[in-house]
């Protein structure tokens, strides 16, 4: 038997309370996050936006709820949790994009900065219609988005 954990539930109890879309996007999350990994490293983010940006968005019937937009961030984020090949805020977002490009829902790819007591950070999260899908709501009062850089993905097209 599992043990709980702090929250009480059991990994099992966790898995039963995901949807089935939350957990096909799990499933399909570990086994794509490593490949992410790697395409980011041997390609480079330039590269693998583009490609990105070229895969069609599918027409829906109606636009996904915002909630199961969350839920399949949740289901990336819990992914990169148990992988035990490197996940980053940039790969998992990455992967994010296209689990949502395949799902016809339109989203951008956010990186931002830090300085903070002089340590310099960077961030990265998805958006749906400026609200943060992968992480806090919060998240760009923390990181500077490069919106004025230039350097924003968009994958809406």
């Amino acid at each position: 038997m599992t043990a709980p954990t702090p929250t009480g539930k059991t990994r099992w109890a966790r898995w039963r309370a995901l949807s089935a879309p939350q957990r096909r996007t799990l499933v399909l999350a570990w086994w794509l996050l490593p490949l992410v990994w790697l395409a980011l490293w041997v390609r480079g983010l330039p590269r693998l936006q583009a490609w990105l940006a070229r895969q069609p968005l599918p027409a829906r019937a109606a636009p996904m709820p915002m909630d199961e937009v969350a839920g399949l961030g949740r289901a990336v984020n819990i992914a990169a949790r148990l992988t035990p090949f490197p996940a980053t805020c940039l790969t998992r977002s990455l992967l994010l994009v296209w689990v949502l490009r395949r799902q016809g829902v339109a989203s951008e790819l956010r990186i931002g900065v830090q300085l903070r007591d002089g340590v310099f950070r960077a961030h990265a999260w998805v958006e749906r219609d400026g609200v943060p899908v992968n992480d806090r709501a919060d998240v760009a009062a923390d990181f500077a988005p490069f919106d004025d850089l230039g350097l924003q993905a968009s994958f809406d097209r």
